[in-house]
């Protein structure tokens, strides 16, 4: 069930339309440092969540794809702000959950 949900989401976020891009340019260097702060915890939160089992705490694999991916897109979604939701999309792929992103790949991107 966490693996459709998680593909669900991933699905989704590929499908939404790209028009936040145009947005995402006039991010102030602050606000897009903020933002991947705050992208890059979520990310990592995520991690954390998806490394242990939920009831036994036994440690998983150290990278379930399917499960970060959903619960990324689970809490940019929940946070009803628009301005994450914006960056998160705008995000190359490859960035968008690995907590290892430095925030010079992500600026390169949007300016």
């Amino acid at each position: 069930m966490n693996h459709t949900l998680a593909g669900f989401f991933a699905a989704l976020s590929l499908m939404l339309p790209l028009g936040s891009v145009q947005a995402a340019s006039e991010f102030t260097p602050d606000q897009l440092r903020s933002l991947n702060n705050d992208h890059t915890r979520i990310v990592r939160q995520a991690q954390r969540v998806c490394s242990v089992g939920p009831f036994t705490g036994v440690v998983r694999r150290a990278q379930n794809k399917g499960c970060i991916t959903g619960e990324v897109e689970r809490h940019v979604r929940s946070a009803e702000n628009t301005n994450m939701l914006t960056f998160h999309q705008t995000l190359p792929l490859r960035y968008r959950y690995s907590s290892q992103r430095s925030f010079g790949q992500v600026e390169r991107h949007f300016h």
